[in-house]
């Protein structure tokens, strides 16, 4: 990984030191990992569980899209979704369903940069 894409990531809000340090200082797994995160359904899911209006599956894809972000060291969205899961874990739903704006402006924001990444890398 070139050091100009890292400092995308990092300039983006992503954890590069933390995340290495999970993946073994393994540059290949993050980048790869990253690049299969852009790819992941868990923000679709959660977006056609807000339109179905089912709760629970809504709760799981929150909860799966905070597990995979907190562990690709996307801080933002780590912690947006963070929220959203505990106030649906406390029964607050509707307040639940309010905090996913921000983990949808969150999620948005680090596909940017994931991809600004990966162009810089020359690799989409």
């Amino acid at each position: 990984m070139k050091e100009g894409t890292k400092q995308i990531l990092s300039k983006g809000g992503i954890d590069i030191s933390g995340c290495l340090s999970r993946f073994c200082e393994n540059e290949d797994l993050l980048y790869d990992c990253l690049g299969k995160f852009i790819q992941d359904n868990s923000y679709f899911d959660m977006k056609a569980a807000q339109k179905k209006g089912d709760d629970e599956a809504l709760y799981n894809a929150v909860h799966t899209l905070k597990g995979v972000s907190g562990n690709l060291g996307i801080a933002d969205l780590y912690k947006s979704t963070c929220y959203s899961v505990a106030l649906f874990k406390e029964k607050k739903i509707d307040e639940g369903k309010a905090a996913l704006v921000q983990v949808e402006k969150d999620y948005d924001a680090c596909i940017k940069v994931i991809r600004e990444a990966m162009a810089y890398e020359g690799k989409n």
